[in-house]
């Protein structure tokens, strides 16, 4: 019985130890992992626009499908690697950040193609997600696990937005930035009420992420997240924009 606890809990420190050796470089903002990621949503992005623009095959519709189970599977496969590694806390137990909510609204926008769902994922997944993307909370560097997982999500979701406006032409309607506003003063306060009973940050509401992003130029809590609020409104309007004029006609 000693024995087999033993070689069992041996080989839990081993997969734990080849985990955490993934972890073993710090990520550093534009370094050469990072351009590669964006190098690459960019270059997919552009092939799946380009060919949903040709015409819908059937081999588009399952990458669609295989790209909304990546963005479903992100938030169960990190749960995991954090329980794995040792570090599941209470800010990642609930798929409640901005960024799993959009995740989950990009499956949902690719799967059924709703407008509703294509509007917001387009306005969140542009606004705050790609915030992510450009100025990522990431600690670790490539090959590590938690680095595959963040820019599965991040770079996702900002191609899954963008290939349902550009690609599939599913683009905001009259009141579209009015909803989207709704709908994210709606998340934040169902996060502010978890953050509340949870103890948790979720939606970085409490505090500010710990590596730069946007935050830090909005000023200091509680004032910031009053801030990101405007932020969020100027983005939406501009992102709205370039449709106005379509809509009139």
């Amino acid at each position: 019985m000693i024995e087999v606890y033993l070689e069992t809990a041996s080989e839990v420190t081993v997969f734990n130890d080849g985990l955490n050796s993934f972890n073993a470089q710090p990520f550093h903002v534009l370094g050469p992992s990072h351009v590669t990621v964006l190098f690459l949503t960019v270059l997919i992005t552009f092939l799946m626009v380009r060919a949903a623009r040709n015409g819908e095959t059937a081999g588009l519709r399952a990458f669609e499908r295989l790209l909304a189970l990546l963005l479903l599977a992100e938030w169960p496969v990190n749960v995991l690697v954090s329980v794995a590694l040792g570090e599941l806390d209470v800010d990642h137990v609930l798929p409640a950040h901005f960024c799993d909510v959009a995740a989950i609204l990009g499956a949902g926008a690719l799967l059924t193609r709703k407008h509703e769902l294509c509007e917001l994922l387009y306005f969140w997944g542009l606004s705050g997600t790609m915030q992510g993307l450009l100025t990522p909370a990431l600690q670790v560097d490539f090959p590590s696990v938690r680095f595959f997982v963040f820019f599965a999500l991040h770079a996702g979701v900002v191609m899954a937005a963008l290939y349902i406006v550009l690609g599939k032409q599913i683009t905001p309607r009259r009141g579209a930035v009015r909803r989207a506003m709704a709908w994210m003063l709606a998340y934040a306060a169902l996060a502010a009420v978890l953050n509340l009973l949870l103890g948790s940050n979720y939606g970085f509401l409490c505090s500010k992420p710990s590596t730069g992003s946007l935050l830090d130029v909005l000023g200091p809590w509680p004032w910031y997240v009053g801030s990101l609020g405007i932020v969020a409104f100027v983005l939406f309007t501009l992102l709205d924009l370039p449709f106005r004029h379509r809509r009139q006609l």
